[in-house]
């Protein structure tokens, strides 16, 4: 029928259209369900597939640690005895350190506990109070030195500014020469107790002062001295002195006990991989290989089936449209529109396909 005009046809032309349309839409029908079979086996395929590997992997890696758990459960242990070790090894070193840093300077601190005996002595035999004693008072009636210079600055700057502060932020109603007068006061004030302070206490013991001052100097001397040996003696890294030996040994056994067992773990782990392994994947594995491969060669199949469907729906379609959708129209081309055209030819006088078409129109 190729290349012939249907629409001068009979309705054994039309028979034949009509057939065509029907295979094509069956197996349009078919092709459609055909490819919903083999992508809904291909899904299953690649669930039962990753469903087996999932099940290999938490399988070998559940026996694969099980392996290793005893290991590792030995390895642990001699960490936590290297950890303690290590603590007890510390304290020995500290202790041993405090011991070094004490001989080191024992004389320095002998000195000092002297010299502070003297310093006491002095004051009470010339009954100096307590007060006189501490840094504050030496700093602003014995002089002497940067540290001493600054304490006074700061003595001073309290006395004569922060306390005129206050009271102005306390009353500020206060007028200027009230304030000014109250200010002359603090002064007079502040130089009255120094003076009295000096005339008191210090004048009369100025020797001692100074020499307490003297001896205060020497001490800080030797406290300086002290700090420079306990920090030399903790930055220095030879522990012979120590007698650490004993620690250090039991570090080497348990380091070489960490060692071994790793290596024999990391045998008996190569040993899973290469021959437990293998049997565990074979065994999961085959319990569904025959499944698999079933479904597999199914797919082949349908996917052969399907490849020829499709070439021959191919084929219809460009047959259909070339020998009579070119004639009757792409809206005639269906299974209904041709048996409505059918029956206009058998219950009528219509004689070609092209008439049928235009009682059709005419009964819309």
């Amino acid at each position: 029928m190729a290349d012939q005009n249907i629409l001068a046809g009979d309705i054994n032309v039309l028979a034949q259209v009509r057939s065509d349309v029907k295979e094509y839409e069956g197996n349009c029908d078919r092709l459609y369900a055909l490819n919903q079979s083999v992508s809904s086996l291909s899904k299953n395929i690649d669930v039962m597939c990753k469903n087996v590997k999932d099940e290999v992997d938490a399988t070998v890696k559940k026996r694969r640690d099980d392996v290793a758990a005893g290991f590792n459960n030995a390895i642990d242990i001699d960490k936590e005895k290297v950890k303690q070790v290590q603590a007890e090894r510390e304290k020995a070193k500290s202790k041993g350190i405090k011991e070094r840093i004490a001989m080191e300077t024992e004389d320095l601190a002998r000195d000092n506990e002297e010299m502070n005996s003297q310093i006491l002595e002095a004051f009470r035999v010339e009954r100096i109070p307590r007060m006189c004693r501490n840094r504050l008072y030496l700093a602003l009636f014995v002089t002497k030195g940067i540290k001493d210079i600054l304490i006074c600055i700061a003595v001073f700057a309290v006395f004569y500014c922060a306390v005129p502060l206050i009271i102005n932020l306390i009353f500020p109603e206060l007028s200027k020469l009230v304030m000014s007068g109250i200010y002359l006061l603090i002064i007079c004030l502040g130089f009255f107790i120094y003076k009295c302070i000096n005339d008191i206490l210090f004048v009369p013991h100025a020797e001692t002062m100074l020499g307490v001052r003297t001896t205060r100097k020497k001490i800080d001397a030797n406290k300086r001295r002290i700090k420079k040996i306990r920090r030399s003696i903790k930055k220095d890294t030879n522990e012979e002195m120590y007698g650490l030996e004993s620690f250090d040994d039991k570090l080497g056994e348990l380091y070489s006990d960490v060692e071994r067992i790793e290596g024999e773990r990391a045998i008996a782990l190569e040993e899973f991989d290469n021959s437990t392994r293998p049997d565990i994947v074979d065994e999961i594995e085959s319990r569904d290989r025959d499944r698999i491969q079933a479904m597999k060669t199914e797919l082949e199949e349908k996917a052969a089936s399907l490849s020829k469907l499709q070439d021959r729906v191919k084929q219809q379609k460009i047959y259909i449209s070339s020998n009579y959708e070119a004639y009757i129209g792409s809206e005639f081309v269906s299974s209904a529109k041709l048996d409505s055209l059918y029956e206009i030819m058998r219950s009528t006088n219509v004689k070609t396909i092209g008439q049928a078409l235009m009682v059709y129109d005419e009964r819309k």
